[in-house]
């Protein structure tokens, strides 16, 4: 696996993405939107100076209990406004100012965006709900979905993956301090479960493998 993925948001401030870059980093995860009408403000900016500092650029969306999957989908694609190597992303977790995402918004958001941009999108989460929704059952929609699991340990590896639905992670957040060249604040890191080569070629691909 390889450490070279971040995701951030607003609270990132305005990161100076080619000391980002040189620091060893090749993704950039923004988040754009929340809810059925909650956007990041720093979304637009960090989108265009990321990549013409020649990073991996992604989108993700904050899942929220509000109105349906697809309305949060329509939502997120009218403000992101993904490119064909956008990648894009749901982040289901609880939600600590209102009400939760469900797994049926959850599959109506997935089927929004494939049906919208013709590729899957991955799908952010852990043991705090996501998992603890699946439970012990399959689900189509959500295994052809890459998983980017949220876990804070000192193991080698993330525990706990319902491996019915997801025989392997695709990338790992394994912290929420991090340090990287450029940013002042704390950052989230992820890792990728590949190569830099690997990385690149499925982050092209934007989620399509």
């Amino acid at each position: 696996m390889i450490d070279a993925v971040i995701d951030i948001s607003h609270f990132q401030g305005t990161p100076d993405f080619a000391k980002v870059k040189a620091a060893g980093i090749a993704g950039v995860i923004h988040k754009a939107t929340q809810g059925l009408t909650g956007t990041d403000s720093t979304y637009a900016s960090a989108k265009i100076a990321a990549v013409n500092a020649g990073l991996l650029f992604g989108a993700y969306h904050f899942a929220t209990g509000d109105g349906t999957g697809a309305e949060q989908a329509e939502w997120f694609l009218e403000t992101a406004q993904p490119g064909a190597t956008t990648l894009c992303a749901i982040d289901f977790e609880p939600n600590p100012s209102g009400t939760s995402m469900n797994l049926t918004q959850l599959i109506d958001w997935i089927d929004t965006v494939e049906a919208k941009t013709g590729r899957v999108p991955v799908v952010y989460g852990g043991k705090s709900l996501l998992f603890s929704a699946i439970g012990s059952q399959t689900n189509a929609t959500l295994a052809k979905c890459p998983l980017w699991i949220a876990e804070y340990t000192s193991l080698a590896q993330p525990t706990g993956i319902p491996t019915q639905v997801w025989p392997q992670w695709t990338m790992w957040q394994y912290t929420e301090n991090g340090k990287v060249d450029g940013i002042t604040t704390a950052v989230d890191r992820d890792r990728f479960n590949g190569t830099l080569a690997q990385l690149s070629a499925w982050w092209s691909g934007a989620a399509s493998s």
